[in-house]
């Protein structure tokens, strides 16, 4: 039994051992103790302060609801209502850049200060058709160009004007791409490029061509169709085609994706309470077909503790596959409320579902603590959970 707010997909208290007789009725009671503090600190761009930047406060380990606040003339933020713990603070400017930070409540203190900065450097272009004349009411995303960045890599957005330019400010030093999108064209996927510390790189102009249809249907493997599956891809060179996949299957099981680059990818389907399923891809001029079967998903969950046997707040579980391959979740509508998921709650324990029928090893860390170790291997069946300990010593 368990009980907590909707928000961030909040566990919240879970009581086991529960046994129901028949004709009878249970009472399960639970007393809440949720402590909150305040979130106080500075928004910066460039060493200077933002002003009316939405700072989103984000618990790990989903032991709590979000909070939001916004910057003053100062830069400065409070934020009160945070459950005690880890937490993420992101930062959002009026021109919809975003920086982020990690921090929680140190000791015993009900307060934490925070400082999320950005940098003074930009990037510059614009969005053409093939022929080179202006296309306008495009979606530009600019991103990091770190695959596991995952959500994070977003460092801002905008739709281009009636120009078809645009100019992101406001970056730090590193290696970018940009994402462009257009409900007529295929979707552009830069190659990274470098951003350095000061000034302003020009794109020049990004030409976006016409795109290919890709649908097909998601079953289970009685044949009966799954319904909200989600559908993503990646192409040849192992990006994500989109940061952020809204393709879902209907009642029906049957999708369809728009607007898709001609050349090769892999397709991946996945669904509440299922494993996830890939599928190659060759798309070409006149679309293309592919259908996915989706099985009976499995989860592990893995309780992190001190030396002393004491669980650890937000921790972060790792999982790697038979290659040695980091697994994660996609980012999409079937794993919207999972992106805490790998994180310990309170509890100290970290539950992660719908996984594949496969031999996972298992790694944990915390900043302040070293793993005790090697990694816990997890085998895990359709439809099981598998359980482990790892044990973190304080530096």
């Amino acid at each position: 039994v368990k009980e907590g707010p909707f928000e961030n997909a909040a566990p919240g208290m879970t009581k086991t051992g529960i046994s129901v007789g028949g004709g009878g009725t249970v009472t399960v009671d639970f007393e809440l103790e949720t402590t909150t503090g305040t979130v106080t600190g500075i928004v910066l761009m460039g060493g200077e302060p933002v002003a009316g930047a939405t700072v989103t406060i984000l618990p790990v380990g989903g032991s709590g609801a979000m909070v939001a606040a916004e910057t003053g003339e100062d830069g400065r933020f409070e934020a009160p209502g945070v459950t005690i713990g880890s937490f993420r603070a992101f930062a959002t400017t009026k021109d919809n850049l975003t920086a982020s930070t990690r921090a929680s409540f140190e000791g015993e203190s009900k307060t934490s200060d925070v400082r999320i900065e950005m940098g003074t450097a930009g990037v510059k272009g614009r969005i053409v058709r093939t022929d080179g004349t202006v296309l306008s009411g495009a979606w530009l995303t600019i991103e990091t160009a770190d695959a596991s960045d995952g959500w994070d890599a977003a460092k801002g957005w905008k739709t281009t004007g009636g120009e078809g330019t645009f100019t992101f400010l406001g970056l730090s030093a590193g290696t970018y791409r940009m994402r462009v999108s257009h409900p007529e064209y295929a979707q552009l996927l830069t190659e990274p490029f470098q951003i350095p510390k000061e000034g302003v790189v020009d794109l020049k102009d990004l030409k976006l061509k016409a795109g290919a249809v890709l649908s097909g249907r998601v079953t289970d493997d009685e044949g009966k169709p799954v319904e909200d599956a989600t559908v993503s891809l990646i192409d040849q060179a192992g990006r994500p085609v989109f940061l952020f996949s809204f393709s879902t299957t209907g009642s029906d099981g049957r999708y369809q994706v728009q607007g898709l680059e001609l050349g090769r990818y892999t397709v991946t389907f996945e669904a509440k309470g299922y494993s996830p399923a890939k599928a190659p891809l060759n798309l070409e001029a006149g679309g293309a077909t592919v259908d996915g079967t989706l099985t009976r998903g499995g989860a592990i969950e893995v309780t992190v503790t001190d030396d002393a046997g004491y669980a650890i707040e937000g921790a972060e579980v790792v999982l790697y596959d038979s290659t040695g391959r980091r697994v994660g979740k996609t980012l999409s509508l079937a794993n919207l409320f999972e992106g805490t998921a790998s994180y310990t709650g309170n509890d100290g324990v970290a539950r992660i579902r719908d996984l594949a029928s496969a031999t996972y090893k298992v790694s944990a860390t915390r900043t302040g603590y070293t793993a005790e170790g090697a990694m816990v291997t997890l085998t895990v069946q359709p439809g099981g959970t598998s359980k482990a300990t790892i044990a973190l010593t304080k530096k």
